[in-house]
C-alpha cells in the first residue's frame, strides 16, 4: 500500500482515503484533518531611545511602524501601551507592543524610552545698579528687583547669590553673581554689575590767619599743623596747598589756598592769610675817623 502525503491549510479539511489492496480491490472513506496554528506573530520592537523635553516638558514618543510577521499571513493590528505620538513629561517609559492572530497566538515586543530635560531654568538678572554711598560711610546698602526664575518642568527653583540683595557694597564695583538649577539639576547663571559711587565731598577745615613780624631777611617762617580733613572715605584723600608748611613768606598778605579731593574726584577748598609786617630795625650812623697823636 503506498502512502500519499499531502499539505493542508491551517483549519479543517475534508479528506477523502481511497484504499486498494494487491487484486485492486477499493474501498473509499473520508474523514476531517484539523491543522492548528500554533505559531505565534513575531514582532521587531524599535531600538531604545532617548528624547529631550520641550519648553513645555513634554515629549512626542513616535516611532517607524513595528514590523509583524505571522504564518498566517494575515494584516495584523499591533497595540502598543502608548499610541504613536504620545505627549510625555519627563521620566523612563517601557513600552510593551503586542499581536494576536486570528487563532488566539500572542506575540509581544518592549523598547524603552526615556524622557530627560536639559533645559536650564529662565533667569534674568537686573541690568546694572548704580547709586551713591550712605551718608558718611564708605559703602551703601543696594536692593534690587528681582524676578523669581522659572523653569520648564519644576516649580520650585533654588537661586543662589554671590552677594545677598540688600546686602551692604562698598564703594567701586562689585560683581554679583546668581546661580539657578531646577529640580533636574540643570543649571543657569547671570550676572550684573553692582556700582557705589562716592558722591561725598570731603570738607577741609584751614587754620585761622596768622600775622608774623619778619625777620632780618625781611621773611618770615610759617609752619602749621596737618589740616583737618573729614570724609566717608578718609583714607583716599590727598591735600595740597598753594605754599608748603614752614616756608618763608615774604613782607605784605598772602593767601593761602588748600584742597582736598578724594579718589573720586570730589573736593573742597579752605584759605587762610598769612600777614607779614615791615622791616623796622634802627639806623646808626658812625663819626668818621678820629686821629689821635
Amino acid at each position: 500500500m503506498e502512502e500519499t502525503i499531502s499539505q493542508f491549510d491551517i483549519g479543517t479539511t475534508n479528506a477523502t482515503i481511497l484504499i486498494e489492496d494487491c487484486n485492486g480491490n477499493t474501498i473509499i472513506c473520508t474523514t476531517l484533518a484539523y491543522i492548528e496554528d500554533c505559531d505565534a506573530p513575531q514582532l521587531t520592537c524599535p531600538d531604545n531611545f532617548n528624547l529631550t523635553a520641550d519648553e513645555n516638558c513634554e515629549a512626542s514618543i513616535t516611532w517607524d511602524p513595528i514590523d509583524v510577521y505571522d504564518n498566517s499571513g494575515d494584516i495584523l493590528t499591533v497595540e502598543c501601551d502608548f499610541d504613536n505620538g504620545t505627549l510625555v513629561t519627563t521620566g523612563d517609559y517601557n513600552i510593551a507592543c503586542r499581536v494576536q492572530d486570528s487563532t488566539g497566538n500572542n506575540g509581544t515586543c518592549e523598547f524603552n524610552v526615556v524622557v530627560t530635560d536639559s533645559t536650564g531654568p529662565v533667569l534674568t538678572c537686573p541690568s546694572v545698579v548704580e547709586g551713591c554711598n550712605d551718608d558718611g560711610r564708605a559703602n551703601a546698602t543696594v536692593i534690587w528687583n528681582f524676578e523669581n526664575p522659572t523653569d520648564n518642568c519644576c516649580d520650585d527653583i533654588n537661586a543662589v547669590s554671590s552677594n545677598q540683595n540688600g546686602s551692604t557694597f562698598d564703594i567701586g564695583t562689585t560683581v554679583v553673581t546668581i546661580e539657578a538649577a531646577d529640580c533636574n539639576n540643570n543649571l543657569q547663571i547671570c550676572e550684573f554689575n553692582v556700582i557705589v559711587n562716592d558722591c561725598e565731598d570731603p570738607v577741609i577745615t584751614c587754620p585761622d590767619s596768622v600775622e608774623l613780624v619778619a625777620g632780618p631777611q625781611c621773611t618770615a617762617v610759617y609752619t602749621w599743623s596737618d589740616l583737618n580733613v573729614e570724609d566717608n572715605d578718609p583714607d583716599s584723600i590727598e591735600v595740597e596747598c598753594d605754599y608748603t608748611s614752614g616756608e618763608a613768606f615774604d613782607v605784605g598778605t598772602t593767601s593761602v589756598g588748600c584742597t582736598a579731593v578724594d579718589s573720586a574726584g570730589n573736593q573742597d577748598n579752605c584759605t587762610f592769610t598769612v600777614y607779614v609786617s615791615n622791616c623796622s630795625y634802627p639806623t646808626v650812623e658812625c663819626p668818621d675817623d678820629v686821629e689821635l697823636e
